[in-house]
């Protein structure tokens, strides 16, 4: 389907949110999936090409369409942040892991840096409208408050739900993960950011003795 860039603005330094109106079509996905992104006979390109994939930032329940990106040197990115307001792109190719289980007793941690959030931010946002009880631990790792997305966002719901957790750290290792995952191994891991971020983290989880069939991971490039 083709959608039109509603907004565009920068939430932090280097990282962009953009916001596209679906024209009242209907964008069926579950929260954590992601999509094409294919820009449509844009003045520029390179040998990358006219399409990226990303995350849904907005719930499935929201008509309007969010994504976050960096900001970068790649011909597709300057298009991006350069096309006027109302420029059409093309929206195909819903994809990816269904992040939330069934089952509301199993406990999910997540773990995240920088724009691997997006998806994250679809699940809990899905969660919080729809009153799910769902036990989630979040660790997000940026390299401070001023470079985190959605911190007053993240910040309110840990104080409104119980049931979650927010740690909000500039690294992660095996003592921080101990300290506040007190069922380890019966819990379901998603770690999602950068490919330095994830192989780290997966590291330390399975150092940590979690089995590899109980963490789900995605690379984010910032392309």
């Amino acid at each position: 389907m083709r959608v039109k860039l509603k907004t565009r603005k920068e939430i932090v330094k280097g990282i962009i949110l953009l916001e596209f109106d679906t024209l009242g079509q209907i964008v069926n996905f579950e929260p954590g999936q992601f999509f094409t992104l294919t820009l449509i006979s844009p003045p520029f390109t390179d040998i990358r090409g006219n399409s990226r994939i990303f995350g849904f930032v907005n719930s499935p329940t929201k008509k309007d369409i969010q994504i976050i990106t960096k900001s970068g040197p790649s011909a597709f990115k300057k298009w991006l942040m350069q096309m006027p307001i109302e420029t059409e792109v093309q929206v195909d190719k819903i994809n990816g892991i269904i992040d939330l289980p069934k089952n509301p007793n199993e406990q999910l941690v997540f773990l995240a840096s920088g724009i691997g959030i997006a998806p994250i931010m679809s699940i809990l946002r899905y969660l919080n409208e729809k009153q799910l009880q769902y036990h989630v631990i979040l660790i997000y790792v940026n390299d401070s408050r001023e470079q985190t997305p959605f911190f007053e966002e993240l910040t309110n719901y840990s104080k409104v739900n119980a049931l979650f957790k927010l740690i909000l750290t500039e690294s992660i290792n095996n003592e921080l993960i101990q300290n506040n995952l007190p069922i380890l191994r019966t819990s379901l891991y998603f770690v999602k950011g950068e490919q330095q971020f994830v192989v780290g983290s997966i590291k330390i989880l399975q150092a940590l003795g979690i089995e590899t069939n109980k963490i789900s991971m995605e690379i984010f490039t910032g392309y």
